[in-house]
């Protein structure tokens, strides 16, 4: 003890005799700093991903995938319309609005079904496969072996030819010369008719209703069948709810950047809400989500929430002073020093870690708040001090005497909570540890170094007039020490049995505003069941390889596994399996005479009804009648489904106008011609020519393949959405082993995910013991008797009992924001405790603690309230939720060491 006295006399000398030098150097170092961050040598580094240590090997599996794939989160817009044309027009729009954004790499929402139907025959059904090659082969023999090119012309053209052989072959009443009657017996005839009499309807409703026919119906299967292509391959959601209007589509919007950094998700951000909203009318609704929307929306309102909070901190603060001390003077002696340490800290942090992440960007509240409390304690020893006569050395040296070392301890207790938090093994904590441990530690020199200067220039005005003697003698009524401790005893068991296990909320999501605009899009994202962002991934070397990844990850079942998105999604199944049939369909096409489709200059609808009527009465009436004759009378009754759909197509297209339906086929013509020449290729490729994956646009398969670069190899993907929201621990543990039984390193945002939130659950419970744990020894080293210490961590104690118990009865979870209260409760707890037994221990008496140090330990502790408190009203969910924990824990810690423990030592030691 008397070293530590000696310790603070030879400070305050210091401060007494050379008050020039310490105010240039100080002078100097706070300007220095303030210019290097002027310069902008301090950033921030707002990307989810700084939170963690890029080393850790989870980070290092999930920045392995991103290296190969890009970026793991797109920006998801969702358009809803009444009509189709409409929302492809909007979908375009936005598109191409998409595309002027310089970070945006790709829009994903529309496939060119013409150039990929040279593979479309690849698509359908292996039975329908075998069908097409027996009709071919027929044909082929039909033909003869003339290959010579016919020409057609148009949709009318061909039903006048259709029309014409008909009734020839009734005519004649006998099969082409060279096709077997057995062999057409043998034919899948039914399967066919039903085939033809689909496309027949189709017509049907492109002729009459004015629909466009869909010629690649059943293209691609996603697993799920949420999201498919639509007639014109723009990507259609299929699974509709039961409000959603006619149509609803997709935009997919990649950048390859890091989409989770504020630098690249704001402007993203900004750049899809701009072009939705241009398509919002007319019928047509967008909405505008995901990751990056999301997270761009949380660094909108936090950053907002930051700034006001530092304003409104600053300014409850200063209003705090004011009605205690009543005085400018000591706002301005009390913030200069808070203000310079700050500066000072953040331009070395600067030098350490070059930026702030998303955790240690509270910094300024933090050091705003728990700052301000050394200069609260010395100012108030300073006005004991200066009301007890003597010299400005004398009082200087008494107060710093007096105060220093509880002031000294108050702040090492403080700074060990941060000295915890560096010790744990997140990064996020860490850096928030020793950014926050540093910047008290240099604001607690600013404050012993500054205040005192500051505190001199008053020497030049009377001395304040508190009245020593009046306050020596208040005692503190004894009488009410067992109703008071009778109360709080109440209130603490009350507020224990209310204690529930803690729940830890880590979904960020739940921080946003409600009815921010990228949650309600988010919600009606999920109405549509497709409300899943983050993902897990498994990758592999070959397609084999890969698609055995997907049967595996989808025999886990719903409970494990919502969704999979695979390259199987956008191949053709049993392909191997097809390559025998597609080589013997091409071999019979190649001999059949060339089909040029053209297109008519006009069409005369009223010849094309009349060809068309004498279609649909062949097959009512000639063409079964000499079937019969030719003794193929199950032949006759298989061709129903065709005898039906051209009668229908007959009677209504009769009450088309003329000119109407001379200009549906003519655009029918267009729309098959152009079919036509896509699809013309894959039949005149080698017969063994086998299905490849370049044959699909990239935009398409660059999701779940990637090919083989100088430095990679072939990679194919797949994408696995958890049955469960992934900041659920305990099935997104099971969800993980699983995957990693799969495939050892399976990795993806959904595991990466799950794990930052265990690590900071852990890392943050753990600080909290390694808080604990140091400051109770910094106690025991301080006060050195048991007696004291336990009384010092009784309004902690029972502090740490009433914050938790009235967060069960508030509602209020834990969650990645406020659970950083654990740690920070312990050493801004102690403070009021651990001052009022230092004073205690001073001057003896209860009365004379009370009326000396009450004030400067409520005022202290309403300063942190109030830097921390107005954190309350914050849009953002997190950061409200850390102010209202922080202020219930420090209001129950100001409490009890305002009454409880003046009751404790009164009652203990019998004095008043």
């Amino acid at each position: 003890m008397e070293r530590r006295v000696r310790l603070f006399e030879r400070f305050a000398r210091v401060l007494v005799n050379h008050p020039r030098v310490i105010t240039l150097v100080s002078v100097s170092l706070v300007a220095a700093s303030v210019v290097w961050l002027s310069l902008g040598k301090l950033g921030i580094n707002a990307s989810r991903s700084s939170v963690i240590d890029p080393n850790d090997p989870e980070q290092q599996l999930f920045f392995g995938y991103l290296e190969r794939f890009g970026s793991a989160h797109d920006i998801v817009v969702l358009l809803e319309g009444p009509d189709l044309d409409g929302l492809h027009k909007a979908a375009d729009s936005v598109a191409a609005e998409l595309a002027k954004e310089p970070l945006v790499t790709s829009t994903f929402y529309k496939v060119d079904l013409t150039g990929m139907a040279a593979s479309a025959p690849w698509y359908m059904p292996l039975s329908e496969m075998k069908r097409l090659r027996s009709g071919l082969e027929l044909a082929k023999k039909v033909s003869g072996g003339n290959t010579a090119t016919t020409a057609v012309a148009g949709i009318a053209d061909l039903v006048k030819r259709t029309a014409d052989g008909l009734e020839t072959f009734a005519e004649d009443g006998e099969l082409p010369s060279g096709v077997p009657k057995d062999e057409v017996d043998s034919l899948p005839v039914k399967e066919l008719a039903t085939l033809m009499g689909d496309r027949l309807r189709e017509l049907e409703a492109s002729l009459v209703d004015g629909k466009r026919p869909f010629a690649y119906d059943g293209l691609f299967s996603n697993t799920d069948a949420r999201v498919g292509l639509d007639r014109d391959g723009y990507l259609s959601v299929l699974q509709k709810p039961s409000d959603a209007p006619g149509h609803a589509m997709l935009i997919q919007v990649r950048s390859d950047e890091d989409v989770v950094d504020e630098k690249v998700a704001l402007p993203l951000a900004a750049a899809g809400r701009t072009a939705a909203d241009r398509v919002s009318v007319g019928g047509i609704k967008s909405w505008v989500t995901g990751v990056p929307v999301l997270f761009a929306e949380e660094r909108v309102t936090l950053t907002r929430d930051l700034a006001q909070a530092g304003l409104l901190a600053t300014f409850a603060t200063i209003l705090i002073f004011l009605v205690a001390y009543r005085s400018l003077w000591f706002c301005l002696i009390a913030f200069v020093p808070v203000l310079a340490g700050t500066a000072v800290a953040l331009a070395i942090v600067s030098f350490i870690y070059g930026s702030l992440g998303l955790v240690s960007s509270i910094i300024a509240v933090t050091l705003v708040g728990i700052g301000s409390d050394f200069a609260v304690h010395l100012l108030s020893r300073f006005q004991v001090e200066r009301a007890a006569g003597g010299t400005y050395a004398d009082v200087t040296a008494r107060t710093m005497v007096g105060a220093g070392p509880p002031v000294l301890m108050g702040a090492i207790t403080s700074i060990s909570s941060f000295v915890a938090m560096a010790l744990t093994d997140f990064r996020a904590t860490q850096e928030l540890g020793v950014i926050s441990a540093l910047g008290l530690f240099i604001v607690l020199v600013a404050t012993f170094v500054l205040l005192p200067m500051l505190e001199r220039r008053r020497t030049l005005k009377p001395l304040a007039t508190l009245d020593a003697d009046n306050s020596s003698g208040w005692t503190w009524p004894s009488k009410i020490d067992i109703p008071v401790m009778s109360v709080l005893l109440v209130i603490t068991i009350v507020l224990a049995a209310a204690i529930r296990p803690i729940e830890f909320n880590f979904d960020s999501k739940a921080f946003l505003p409600e009815g921010s605009a990228p949650v309600i899009a988010l919600n009606r994202l999920t109405d549509y069941k497709l409300g899943e962002l983050d993902y897990a991934v498994t990758q592999a070397p070959t397609l084999e390889q890969s698609i055995a990844q997907r049967d595996a990850v989808l025999a886990l079942g719903p409970d494990v596994v919502a969704r999979v998105e695979s390259i199987a999604d956008v191949v053709p199944a049993e392909a191997a399996a097809k390559a025998s049939e597609v080589a013997a369909i091409r071999r019979a096409a190649q001999a059949l005479p060339t089909l040029e489709l053209t297109i008519p200059p006009s069409v005369d609808a009223k010849a094309f009804r009349a060809d068309l009527q004498r279609l649909a009465s062949a097959f009512a009436n000639d063409l079964p009648f000499t079937l019969r004759t030719l003794g193929m009378d199950k032949l006759s009754g298989e061709l129903e489904p065709v005898k039906e759909a051209l009668a229908s197509l007959a009677k209504r297209t009769a009450t088309i106008d003329d000119a109407l339906l001379a200009q549906r086929l003519q655009r029918l013509d267009t729309d098959l011609k152009a079919a036509f020449g896509a699809v013309r290729p894959f039949f005149d490729l080698p017969p063994e020519r086998a299905f490849s994956l370049s044959d699909l646009p990239r935009d398409f398969t660059s999701r779940f393949y990637q090919p083989a670069t100088a430095t990679a190899p072939t990679t194919f993907a797949v994408r696995i959405y958890p049955a469960h929201p992934p900041e659920d621990p305990k099935p997104m543990a099971v969800f993980k082993a699983e995957l990693r039984k799969i495939e050892p390193q399976a990795t993806g945002a959904a595991i990466t995910y799950a794990y930052f939130a265990v690590q900071m659950n852990q890392s943050l419970l753990q600080s909290g013991l390694w808080a604990i744990g140091i400051v109770l020894i910094l106690v025991i080293i301080d006060l050195r008797r048991a007696r004291d210490v336990v009384l010092v961590f009784v309004p902690l104690v029972m502090g740490g009992i009433w914050m938790v118990g009235l967060m069960n009865v508030l509602g209020i979870e834990y969650n990645f924001s406020n659970v950083l209260a654990i740690p920070l409760i312990v050493g801004l707890g102690i403070d009021s405790g651990l001052h009022v037994v230092h004073r205690y221990n001073e001057c003896g008496r209860v009365g004379l603690t009370v009326a000396t140090t009450g004030r400067a330990v409520v005022v202290s502790a309403l300063t942190t309230i109030g830097a921390f408190g107005v954190l309350v009203f914050a849009q953002n969910r997190g950061t409200a939720a850390l102010g209202a924990t922080l202020a219930i824990g420090v209001t129950a810690c100001m409490i009890l060491a305002t009454l409880m423990l003046p009751a404790l030592l009164s009652r203990l030691d019998k004095r008043p």
